[in-house]
C-alpha cells in the first residue's frame, strides 16, 4: 500500500484529531510516545476502538501521546511501518497492514 502523510503530527490537539479520524476512517494511525520511542507504539486503522470515541477516564487522546496521520493514497506500492529502522508493532485489535 503507498501512503502519504494527510497531516503532520497530532499534538495537544483532540479537536482535530476527531476531526481526521471522522474524514479518514481508512487511515491509519502511528501511536507514538512524545520522545518517540519506538518500543511501544502502535499503528491502528482509523476507525480503530483502541484509539477513537471518549478517552479513558476522562484524559486526552493527544497529550502524552504523539499521533502521525497517514491516509491510504493507493492500493499499487508497499509500506512497512518502521520508525529509526525499529519495527512499529501493529495493533492487537485492530491488525492494520497486510
Amino acid at each position: 500500500m503507498a501512503f502519504e502523510i494527510a497531516s503532520s503530527l497530532s499534538r495537544d490537539d483532540d479537536r482535530g484529531y476527531t476531526v481526521w479520524l471522522t474524514e479518514n476512517a481508512r487511515g491509519y494511525v502511528l501511536n507514538i510516545q512524545r520522545s518517540k520511542n519506538p518500543s511501544d507504539a502502535r499503528v491502528h486503522e482509523g476507525a480503530c476502538r483502541t484509539i477513537t470515541g471518549t478517552p479513558p477516564r476522562g484524559r486526552t487522546r493527544t497529550g502524552p501521546y504523539v499521533k502521525a496521520l497517514l491516509a491510504l493514497a493507493d492500493r499499487t506500492g508497499r509500506m512497512s511501518p518502521s520508525h529509526a529502522n525499529s519495527a512499529i508493532t501493529r495493533c492487537g485489535i485492530c491488525q492494520p497492514l497486510p
